[in-house]
């Protein structure tokens, strides 16, 4: 509160912004400008989140980099994908168990095409030569890992050779 009413102080001219000294100011000009920015974020990401995965005709599209859900997107044609199963892993978080779901896809690779480094959420090994397994993330509220797999399944009956 008192940033604001400093940051007021300063826009408007005000006898409080006169004591602050002219490093203060721009310091306190500065904040507010991260301050709005992050404000600014923070609302655009709730309004709209960043997608985790995707599934068209063409395939499956994942966002995930490392840590981070961003564009552009993975694709994972239909036609490589084998296999898809509902994955749950128990992982320590601080001092509480948390239980994450994901879709493993079995996807199979060649020369042609192979998956890159930091779009699974987590390493499975490969059930053979010229596999690979990309896990993504089922841990959500709506459609749940269940029903998001069932619709998944739906779709690569529909598109792929399942």
């Amino acid at each position: 509160m008192l940033l604001v009413f400093s940051a007021l102080a300063i826009v408007s001219g005000m006898q409080v912004a006169a004591d602050i000294s002219s490093p203060m100011r721009l310091l306190m000009v500065a904040l507010l400008a991260l301050f709005t920015v992050g404000g600014w974020k923070s609302f655009q990401m709730l309004r709209r989140p960043p997608l985790m995965c995707a599934a068209t005709e063409r395939g499956v599209l994942t966002y995930l980099r490392g840590s981070d859900y961003r564009q552009p997107g993975f694709l994972v044609p239909w036609e490589r994908i084998r296999n898809l199963d509902l994955v749950t892993r128990v992982e320590q978080s601080g001092s509480q168990r948390v239980r994450r779901q994901g879709i493993a896809l079995t996807v199979a690779t060649d020369a042609g095409f192979s998956l890159p480094e930091n779009i699974s959420l987590w390493p499975e090994p490969a059930p053979g030569p010229n596999l690979a397994v990309l896990v993504l993330d089922a841990t959500t509220p709506t459609p749940g890992g269940d029903a998001l797999l069932a619709r998944l399944r739906d779709l690569f009956r529909t598109y792929g050779h399942g």
